[in-house]
C-alpha cells in the first residue's frame, strides 16, 4: 500500500534535491533490523528509487537512492552519520549478488567506498556506483529484468527481504535503444541459426533476393537480353541488344559477356577472301569506350580470325557513384571482314 506520511511532504531531504517518486509503508510492512542503536531494537527502511540509470553510452553509472530508516513503532532513526552497505541481488532473498558491495564507512582512496550517509529524522540520500569494491561498473548489474537491493546499517545482519528496483517510465524506452544497440532482447535463431548473433552465420536463404533486369539498383545485377543471331561487316557499329542501366554506389563493377543459356553462345570473326581486315570489340560506358576487348587482324588469307566463348571478355570498371549505361561497341576494318555474336548477353554488377 502506497501513502503519505503525515506531516511529510515529498520535498527536499537531508539538502538533496526533489525525488520523482516518494513511496512509504506503514510501519507494519517495514522489515526488521536486529541489534541497532541504544537498544539494539530491530529497526525499519522505506526505501524510495527516484531514478535509474540505464546502460547506455550518455548517461553515467550512478544511482540516486532514497530511503527512510525507522524502528518497528515507525520513529525516525536518529540523526546522524550512518555506515551504510549496499548489494544487488536478482532475488529478494537467497539469489545471487551481482553488483557489489559499496560501503559508505567513512573510508578513503579505496574503490567502492565513500563517505559515511547522513540521515536526518530517519531519512537518507545516496548515489549508489559507479564502482563496487570490486571495481565492477554499476552498469553490469541491470543486464537482467529483476533486481534488488540489500542494505546493511553498520555491522548488522542485512535487512531483508531485499528491496525490488522498478524503472521510471522513460527507462523503458532507453532499455528498448539498448537492446537495438546490441542486438539483445530478442530470439535471433530464426536469424542465425542460432541466438548468438557475434558467432552464428546468416544463411543464403535469408539474403534478400538480387534485382536482375536490364535497368538494376544499387545491388542488383544488369543483364542485356540475348543478341541473338548477329553479323556485320566493315564498318562500326553497337551490338543489337546489349546495353544494360545499372545505379551504383561506388564500389569496383564486374563487366563480362556471358551466354545465354537456351542456346549456343559464340562470338566469331571471319574474312570472305584477301585482304587486310581486322576485328574489335569494346566495352562501352556512359556512350565512351572505356576498354577494348579484342582487337585481331590477319592480311594473309581467308578464314577464321578467331572464336571465343562469351566469358572470354571481361573486365572490372571503377565508375563514381549514379546511373550508368553499358554496352558492347564493334568494329569491322577491311572489306572482306566479318564479325558474328551467336546467343551472347551483357552482364554488369558491383562487388
Amino acid at each position: 500500500m502506497i501513502q503519505r506520511l503525515p506531516g511529510h511532504r515529498a520535498n527536499r531531504i537531508g539538502g538533496n534535491s526533489t525525488p520523482r517518486s516518494f513511496r512509504i509503508f506503514r510501519a507494519d510492512q517495514c522489515f526488521s533490523l536486529a541489534g541497532l542503536i541504544r537498544q539494539i531494537l530491530p529497526f525499519a527502511i522505506c526505501l524510495v528509487l527516484s531514478s535509474a540509470s540505464l546502460h547506455a553510452q550518455t548517461v553515467p553509472p550512478l544511482i540516486n537512492y532514497q530511503g527512510r530508516l525507522s524502528d518497528p513503532d515507525g520513529s525516525p532513526l536518529p540523526t546522524a552519520d550512518y555506515a551504510l552497505t549496499f548489494k544487488i541481488f536478482d532475488a529478494p532473498t537467497n539469489g545471487t549478488l551481482v553488483w557489489g558491495p559499496q560501503i559508505f564507512d567513512g573510508t578513503t582512496g579505496l574503490s567502492g567506498h565513500g563517505s559515511k550517509i547522513p540521515v536526518v529524522q530517519g531519512y537518507f540520500n545516496v548515489m549508489l556506483g559507479p564502482v563496487d569494491v570490486f571495481t565492477n561498473s554499476l552498469l553490469t548489474a541491470f543486464s537482467g529484468s529483476n533486481r534488488f537491493v540489500e542494505i546493511t546499517v553498520g555491522t548488522n545482519n542485512p535487512i531483508l527481504p531485499r528491496q525490488q528496483i522498478l524503472a521510471a517510465p522513460f527507462a523503458f524506452q532507453a532499455a528498448n535503444a539498448a537492446n537495438a544497440a546490441k542486438l539483445a532482447g530478442a530470439d535471433w535463431s530464426a536469424v542465425f541459426g542460432t541466438n548468438d548473433p557475434v558467432n552464428g552465420k546468416i544463411s543464403t536463404s535469408k539474403l534478400a533476393s538480387r534485382q536482375v533486369g536490364t535497368n538494376v539498383g544499387v545491388g542488383g545485377v544488369a543483364l542485356s537480353l540475348s543478341s541473338g543471331d548477329v553479323s556485320q561487316g566493315t564498318g562500326v557499329w553497337n551490338v543489337p541488344n546489349m546495353t544494360v542501366t545499372i545505379t551504383t554506389s561506388g564500389r569496383p563493377v564486374f563487366v563480362s559477356l556471358v551466354a545465354d543459356q537456351t542456346n549456343p553462345a559464340m562470338i566469331y570473326s571471319s574474312r570472305s577472301g584477301t585482304g587486310n581486315t581486322s576485328a574489335t570489340i569494346w566495352y562501352g560506358r556512359d556512350g565512351t569506350n572505356q576498354v577494348q576487348a579484342v582487337s585481331i587482324g590477319d592480311p594473309t588469307s581467308p578464314g577464321v580470325l578467331f572464336q571465343l566463348p562469351p566469358s572470354a571478355i571481361h573486365f572490372l570498371d571503377f565508375p563514381s557513384a549514379g546511373v550508368h549505361v553499358y554496352h558492347i561497341h564493334a568494329q569491322v576494318n577491311g572489306a572482306v571482314g566479318i564479325l558474328e555474336f551467336h546467343n551472347v548477353r551483357l552482364a554488369v554488377f558491383e562487388l
